[in-house]
């Protein structure tokens, strides 16, 4: 099929062309539409509103640099829907310092949007309590993204009582950013985890991947993980790597212990490194010393608490008695009794009876197992 864009009329006027472009735009057909917003600048030169439609359509082609020629140029009358495109074309080049001096004389002019925007680019550059200001003034004037902006520099404020005041009228309506982070102040900060679901919910149908994930890791907690499968599922599928995690573990306790597996290995190799906790302990209780010990091994280099421990136990149940001893004895001195009594059997076998008595003498009676004691 030819999809060459079909020859402008030379006839045609800027409003002509530009009505054009915006429909084949609203089609998706961006190749076709690109030339008509072009021809209606090249008409009439003089209109701001042409060269802001051909910097916001290069702007959303994530063409930054070809955008900001045209966004520029369209300020200069005035207009401050120009200013803050210029500002995000300029924040999303990195040029954070330079963003600024375009938001601000937009959000000073009233512009609603370049307020929440200049709270977003406050935040990025760690200016906290200036960024709340801009929040909240977004939110005064009726902006939900700046009640959801504000709720979180709140929560970044340990303020969660306020945060809480400010992100409830966005969470109410829907918003899905909104409802999380209300979600969050819920759950961690006034104990409220049936109503942090519900606003989990909120978020996670609003299509907010980290909503999902909490969603998933209150059904969890509740011992539902068939209720969180899908929503982990679907937000690991988004790249959350948080869910991948919090997935393996679900799928472990539903007994589909392969395909855990997978979504562990997929998290731990985007950095969740306690996939390899996860892991190792699901490996060892299947039998499967030597993949545990790789996984503990992991685990243990990357510094988790835990990880000693595990790899101590993969090693002896390897029968690797001395290898295991120095990362059973790192656990036991942080008196963890179940690596105490495994370090008393692997004390035992290398011929070690003095200090397996006296660790076995610092047991607790209730961890006290007659396996421990004779070293079986």
């Amino acid at each position: 099929m030819d999809r060459t864009p079909p020859p402008i009329p030379d006839g045609a006027s800027a409003r002509e062309a530009h009505a054009e472009g915006v429909r084949l735009y609203q089609e998706r057909r961006d190749d076709e539409a690109e030339p008509y917003f072009r021809k209606a600048v090249e008409l009439d030169g003089t209109r701001a509103f042409y060269k802001l439609a051909l910097g916001k359509f290069l702007f959303f082609q994530r063409r930054y640099e070809e955008a900001l020629p045209w966004l520029r140029e369209a300020s200069t009358s005035g207009t401050l829907e120009a200013l803050r495109y210029t500002g995000l074309s300029l924040q999303f080049l990195g040029r954070l310092d330079e963003a600024e001096q375009w938001y601000f004389p937009a959000a000073q002019a009233g512009d609603v949007p370049a307020m929440v925007d200049m709270s977003a680019l406050l935040t990025e550059t760690r200016r906290l309590e200036e960024a709340l200001e801009w929040a909240q003034r977004a939110a005064n004037a009726g902006n939900l993204d700046g009640n959801s902006n504000a709720g979180s520099l709140l929560l970044m404020l340990e303020r969660p009582k306020d945060a809480y005041d400010w992100l409830l009228p966005a969470a109410d309506t829907g918003h899905a950013k909104a409802a999380f982070n209300l979600g969050v102040v819920l759950d961690d900060h006034l104990n409220q985890p049936e109503q942090a679901e519900h606003y989990f919910r909120v978020s996670a149908e609003g299509g907010w991947a980290k909503g999902m994930t909490a969603l998933g890791e209150s059904m969890l907690k509740r011992g539902a993980p068939e209720a969180a499968k899908p929503w982990l599922e679907k937000a690991a599928r988004q790249g959350d790597v948080r869910a991948g995690l919090r997935l393996g573990e679900a799928l472990i306790r539903l007994g589909d212990g392969d395909m855990a597996e997978n979504w562990l290995e997929w998290a731990w190799g985007k950095g969740a490194q306690r996939s390899a906790l996860v892991l190792g302990a699901r490996l060892l209780r299947e039998g499967r010393f030597m993949e545990a010990e790789h996984w503990f091994k992991r685990a243990h280099e990357a510094g988790l608490r835990g990880g000693a421990k595990g790899l101590g136990i993969a090693l002896l149940m390897q029968d690797k008695a001395t290898e295991a001893l120095p990362h059973l004895r790192a656990a036991a001195q942080r008196y963890d009794w179940q690596a105490v009594r495994h370090l008393v059997q692997a004390l035992r076998r290398c011929g070690e009876g003095d200090e397996a008595e006296y660790w076995y003498g610092m047991l607790p009676p209730e961890h006290k197992t007659p396996a421990a004691h004779s070293g079986s």
